[in-house]
């Protein structure tokens, strides 16, 4: 390949890169977890940079708050906001323009920068051909497409953590205080990222030893630096210490062993797609035949890291996302010494329909799960249905506080929301603001159901009643709005509900009808992750139901 066709492929690949990423990235606001992020961003315009939610840790919020401070600053030498009560008031009415700026740098970008690291290094470290091989498969890597769609924190964790182990390749090369330094602020930022990044540490440790090196003081220097960028980049992390420690272990206690088969055979067989699978396990078994040492660096965090995922994970099939580019460039591996060792002609044509074939199936999930995103999701069409069909001014119950639509509320209820006791000044200031976006716009008297109803609830949220008809009836209910995403929940009310209820509306994301749950049911914070699941649906989200009591 001569310099100028590897430029073109190059061009080719990396446009497909950015074309699949950003296709349907304006999508609506239905990510489960995308809030988390956004939400801290726009907080810390207030003055404290104290996140007081350390479940995730705070850096991408951190960045993202420096690119709104940066749009705010230049929006405001240009005359577009008077200050930052009109550029918060855009956010509360419009948040739809923060969330796509946050995915194109956090989510898109970070997602294609991943692609062209991975061949850069597989070129370094391996060949050219490898390199533009694991380029193709990442490129077109289902899971890692569809959360280059996101604004959250595993793209920017599966980009620092192939970074990091790259810096431990070059340890492995010739040991140097500098690559241990860089290993070390590695593995401090990845676990900034998200705190089970610190297991890449490991690729430092295998570098180390494998490199003959007997002098500890060097892994004691990268731990040290991994300690200091950890906390350089989490500060509150030691300023707030107690809160720091009790939501860490609040968020370990939401950690279980989900099998040996869940993350391997649902999680990376439906992100990679069959033929990759296969693919990357024949490069891994390939590579440390013929490079041992290499491979036990490169693969030492995907093999430690899934083990971890085996008894310490969600069914998330997120989790396995920084486990993708080590998988891509093991196939990229692979596709090139098949081809290498195919010297008959039709053999080697054989070998590459197999490739092709195993590119395929990610590439028409892609194509599907970018139409679906695209389409307007169930929250929307609800919604919009929920304008032209209900009076201004109705009580609605909701089932659910996520799986519902973004409506605007009555002013009677936003006065009510006024007059509670709220100690938290920002609160109160967002709800004098929304009250004033909301004028004009039809609103509504919003209620949400729930099991618990004692205990603290965020202002989104309230008010919250039970699952009781006759609490119900008492705060004058009208209209009761169900899902079916979620496991089925409170049967014997479903059952009320249908015997003394009206089925007023029905809005379904799927060809058929008459499905109400999903066949994947592990994949609910946004879009699907099985092939059943995405060929079978018109729109994202749930089927709801409108009940009128």
């Amino acid at each position: 390949m001569t310099r100028a066709q590897e430029k073109m492929v190059l061009f080719v690949l990396f446009l497909g890169a950015l074309i699949v990423r950003v296709w349907g990235i304006g999508f609506g606001l239905i990510h489960a977890d995308e809030p988390i992020v956004v939400n801290h961003a726009m907080a810390y315009g207030l003055g404290d940079l104290n996140p007081h939610f350390f479940k995730i840790p705070p850096l991408v919020s951190y960045l993202l708050f420096g690119c709104y401070a940066f749009w705010f600053f230049v929006g405001k030498m240009l005359g577009f906001f008077n200050g930052t009560e009109s550029f918060v008031k855009l956010f509360l009415g419009q948040p739809e323009r923060f969330y796509i700026m946050a995915r194109i740098i956090f989510g898109a970008s970070l997602g294609i920068l991943t692609v062209f690291v991975v061949f850069k290094d597989v070129k370094r470290f391996f060949s050219k051909s490898q390199a533009v091989w694991a380029a193709v498969f990442l490129a077109f890597n289902f899971l890692h497409v569809r959360d280059s769609h996101y604004i959250y924190v595993d793209i920017p964790m599966t980009l620092a953590v192939w970074v990091t182990t790259t810096w431990c390749l070059c340890l492995l090369e010739k040991r140097r205080l500098h690559y241990y330094f860089m290993a070390g602020a590695g593995v401090g930022i990845s676990c900034a990222i998200k705190y089970n990044a610190a297991l890449s540490a490991a690729p430092i440790v295998v570098a180390h030893f494998l490199s003959d090196s007997k002098r500890l003081f060097f892994l004691f220097f990268a731990s040290a630096v991994a300690i200091f960028t950890f906390y350089l980049c989490n500060p509150f992390a030691s300023l707030d210490a107690g809160s720091f420690w009790l939501e860490l272990k609040g968020q370990a206690g939401a950690e279980g062993a989900v099998g040996m088969a869940h993350h391997l055979f649902y999680s990376l067989w439906h992100g990679l797609g069959p033929g990759v699978f296969v693919l990357g396990f024949i490069g891994i078994f390939s590579l440390f035949r013929s490079e041992p040492k290499k491979a036990a660096v490169l693969f030492s965090f995907p093999c430690i890291f899934l083990l971890s995922l085996f008894f310490f994970s969600q069914t998330h099939e997120r989790y396995v996302l920084p486990l993708i580019p080590f998988v891509c460039a093991a196939a990229g591996i692979a596709a090139d010494r098949l081809l290498d060792e195919a010297k008959v002609r039709w053999v080697r044509t054989l070998v590459l329909g197999c490739i092709f074939i195993s590119l395929m199936h990610p590439m028409a999930k892609i194509v599907q799960s970018n139409h679906l995103f695209v389409e307007r999701d169930t929250a929307l069409v609800l919604k919009d249905w929920m304008g032209q069909n209900l009076p201004a001014g109705s009580k609605i119950a909701f089932d659910h506080s996520f799986y519902r639509p973004d409506i605007n509320r009555s002013p009677e209820q936003w006065n009510q929301m006024a007059s509670r006791d709220i100690e938290d000044s920002r609160v109160a200031k967002k709800i004098k603001w929304m009250k004033e976006i909301g004028k004009g716009r039809p609103g509504y008297s919003i209620y949400f159901l729930s099991d618990s109803t004692d205990g603290h609830h965020f202002s989104s949220v309230w008010p919250i009643l039970p699952f009781d008809p006759m609490r119900m009836k008492n705060e004058g209910i009208e209209y009761v709005v169900v899902h079916y995403e979620a496991d089925p929940k409170n049967e014997a009310f479903m059952e009320w509900l249908r015997k003394n209820g009206k089925r007023v509306a029905r809005i379904s994301p799927y060809m058929d009808e008459t499905q109400n749950r999903p066949f994947d049911r592990f994949a609910v914070t946004c879009a699907p992750l099985m092939a059943k699941e995405l060929f079978s649906r018109n729109r994202l989200g749930p089927v709801f139901e409108v009940y009128k009591l």
